[in-house]
Parts: C-alpha cells; structure tokens; sequence
C-alpha cells in the first residue's frame, strides 16, 4: 500500500479571490491617493505596511514620496507579487522591504517607525483595539497611522450577521471607529469611507 501526504496551501483561496487587485482592500486608486497625499511624511522617513498583503498601498506610497518602506505579511504568493511588482517598475530601487512573517514577530527598528499603514488587516494583529494600542508602541512620538477597519453602515440584522457568521459586536460604526482612536491618544488628521463603486470593483 502507498501513502501520500498532500500539504494544503492555506493561501491558496485568498490569493485566488484578489488576483488582479493592486490592493487587497476596496480602494481606488483616486482615493489611495489622497489618503497617501495627506499623510506628509518627512524625507527618508520609515513606514511599515503591517498586513501588507501585495503591498499595493505601500508600494504606490514609495513612488511618490522619498520614503522607505517595510511590508510584512504570511501570505507568500501576496509577497512575491509584490517583490516582481517592485523590482520591474523600480529597478535598482532598494528600499522597499518585505517579510514574511506574522506582524507582531517581525524584528522592530530601535527607534520605530514614523508611519504605519495597516488598512483593511487589523485581524492580522487580533483587530482594531489591539493595533490601536501595538501601533502606539511602535511609532515614533508624533508618527502617523493610516488604519483602514469596516463598519456597519447600519444596524445588521439577525439573518444578515448569520450569513456572514458575525456577531454586532465586531463592529461599530465609521464615526465610533474614529471615537475609539482618538481615545487611545491619536489626532485625528482625516477621514474617509469606501464607497460602493470601490467595494464592486
């Protein structure tokens, strides 16, 4: 008798479903441009991208802006992608980073980070309140965070939250998500929502 053992690649749906997107979260490109615009980082300032999926968001971030940048994901298709993506549009140009690890094992610089971007993968870090307080820690005083979390748009149903296999409690609403920041000390600089065209595409 032969035996086999087959390993599951526990990517493998996840990469499927966001081949073909530049961000693995619902964003236009027109938005995740005035969203990077607003985040006026100094020169050669050090960003991390903490669940950067393809690092779609972080690479177009190093484009325009002189900026360094570090993304960290486990998904090794997402970080490959991102790795070619790069190095064909900006050969020679070392100063993206990426590391396949999970966020919060990653080797943190000794001063931090002046920026972070974590925008629609605060579950890589065990949700919203957690990153808000790890995120603290991580940046430099007076960095920047640049967070992206759902919300419900209004108050889910019984059979809407049993589709999803959700609870209400995972969520609150785009205003208290801002309320919530802003209790763990952050400024709030600026505000914006996915529209519906965006969560089409």
């Amino acid at each position: 008798m032969a035996t086999s053992v087959f390993a599951q690649d526990q990517f493998k749906y996840t990469t499927i479903a966001h081949s073909g997107h530049h961000y693995c979260s619902p964003l236009s490109p027109d938005k995740a441009a005035e969203l990077l615009a607003a985040l006026q980082l100094p020169l050669d300032a050090l960003v991390l991208d903490a669940g950067c999926g393809k690092a779609g968001l972080l690479r177009d971030l190093l484009k325009s802006q002189p900026v360094r940048g570090v993304g960290v994901d486990i998904n090794p298709h997402f970080l490959a992608e991102a790795a070619d993506a790069w190095a064909a549009s900006n050969p020679g140009d070392e100063r993206l980073t990426l590391i396949d690890s999970k966020a919060e094992h990653h080797s943190l610089p000794a001063n931090g980070y002046d920026a972070i971007l974590c925008v629609g993968s605060t579950h890589a870090l065990g949700g919203f309140e957690r990153c808000l307080a790890i995120f603290k820690q991580w940046l430099k005083p007076g960095g920047t965070l640049l967070m992206g979390e759902g919300y419900w748009k209004q108050g889910p149903s019984d059979k809407y939250l049993a589709v999803l296999g959700a609870t209400e409690d995972e969520l609150t609403s785009h205003a208290e998500n801002a309320e919530r920041a802003v209790a763990h000390g952050y400024r709030l600089r600026a505000m914006a929502a996915s529209g519906d065209n965006e969560w089409d595409q």
